[in-house]
């Protein structure tokens, strides 16, 4: 099992944190306590709305510089080695920028949660995802506008939140 601790993020090993209530479950093992959490769903409803949100991550990427740090340095995690290999490409002037087409396609054929998560931990998150994709409100279904509530609300912060919901 992964663990992960309250605000989110993923560590390797054991880290101190306070006890959680919904996310998940604790247990105490010496002095630390360890998150272990539940399975993270991505319905198709959550898909779907992912991939409304794909070209704001793609700005944000860019905008961070994070797409030519993954791309240009050699992989330290198999999250940055899945990123560089499948989800970035390389345009003529020889730079490195998240690919649109193979992310959606990657969220309907692979088990990114791994990713988002780790998305999270380089504070790529769902609400600045949303910001810069200025997606049209005129094609959100009603699962979407729910979604767009809640990331409004704050209830909705990153991926984690986001899977966990």
């Amino acid at each position: 099992m992964h663990e992960i601790p309250y605000d989110g993020y993923i560590y390797k090993g054991r880290r101190r944190c306070r006890r959680t209530s919904h996310r998940g479950t604790t247990s105490r093992s010496g002095s630390h306590f360890i998150l272990i959490y539940k399975i993270m769903f991505l319905s198709i409803e959550k898909r779907i709305f992912l991939k409304k949100l794909v070209p704001g991550l793609q700005k944000l990427m860019r905008y961070t510089g994070h797409d030519q740090k993954i791309g240009g340095t050699p992989p330290s995690n198999d999250s940055d080695e899945f990123i560089k290999k499948r989800l970035l490409t390389r345009t003529q002037d020889g730079r490195y920028e998240l690919s649109v087409g193979k992310f959606r396609v990657a969220i309907d054929t692979v088990d990114i949660n791994e990713i988002l998560i780790y998305l999270d931990q380089i504070s790529l998150t769902i609400g600045r995802a949303y910001t810069m994709a200025l997606p049209d409100p005129l094609l959100f279904s009603k699962e979407d506008i729910e979604f767009v509530r809640l990331i409004d609300v704050g209830e909705i912060r990153t991926f984690t939140d986001f899977l966990m919901f």
